[in-house]
């Protein structure tokens, strides 16, 4: 049988073992590795890390201190998954990818190859973020959301309370390109202006109270965005 060379911590540094042979010091590290799981060559996995059914984790990959990895992800080579980190069940991440410290991948994410997400981030589930993007520290990035390739995330402003759901701005400076979310829908400024009344069922252009917050909240994040934009 191949045999996997994975780095276990031992006494404050990284020491070489065998996987397969390794049940006594998994167990002494409060390390979990569930059924059916394939693990690549040197990969480092730190104290008190769990990892579900089903996973995949490529070679040479690093998962630090307390992190939980649910069932059926898979995780490209050279990756590296910062302290306190959890990801969701079904997740994908690309190769070359660097998850900052206690950061928060729910279900059924996809994020592209060389990405770089910031340490106290949140991304909510069934997102898929483009190959090559950069998101800043405490970014959150909701529900069913996708962002497309090259993309550079650094600010971000939030309304709360000012309709039926919260409302998020992003600006990538790269390019001054600036992105809205209301509620689960994410898009380019604009888009939206092409088309904001996308939900008829729930928020139709009827004048209706709810409606008219909505509208108000994101004229509120336009103004944000584009006065912070002008000040770069």
């Amino acid at each position: 049988m191949k045999e996997t060379q994975i780095y276990l911590l031992e006494n404050g540094e990284w020491s070489m073992f065998v996987l397969e042979n390794s049940k006594k010091e998994l167990e002494d590290r409060n390390i979990t590795i569930g059924n059916y799981c394939k693990i690549g060559n040197y990969c480092k996995i730190g104290n008190n890390c769990t990892i579900g059914d089903h996973c995949t984790i490529d070679y040479n990959c690093t998962i630090d201190y307390n992190c939980t990895i649910g069932n059926s992800c898979k995780i490209g080579y050279n990756c590296t998954i910062d302290d306190h980190c959890k990801i969701g069940n079904s997740c994908t991440i690309g190769n070359y990818c660097k998850i900052g410290d206690s950061c928060t991948i729910d279900d059924h994410c996809k994020i592209g190859n060389n990405c770089t997400i910031g340490n106290n981030c949140t991304i909510g589930d069934i997102c898929n973020i483009g190959n090559s993007c950069k998101i800043g520290n405490s970014c959150k990035i909701g529900n069913y959301c996708k962002i497309g390739n090259g993309c550079t995330i650094k600010e971000i402003f939030c309304i709360q309370n000012s309709y039926l759901y919260t409302c998020y701005g992003y600006l990538n400076k790269e390019d001054n390109e600036k992105y809205i979310q209301m509620g689960c829908c994410l898009q380019k400024l604009k888009d939206w202006e092409n088309n904001y009344w996308n939900n008829n069922d729930e928020f139709p252009n009827d004048n209706s109270e709810k409606s008219n917050n909505r509208l108000k909240t994101f004229n509120l994040m336009k103004q944000i965005l584009e006065l912070f934009s002008s000040s770069l």
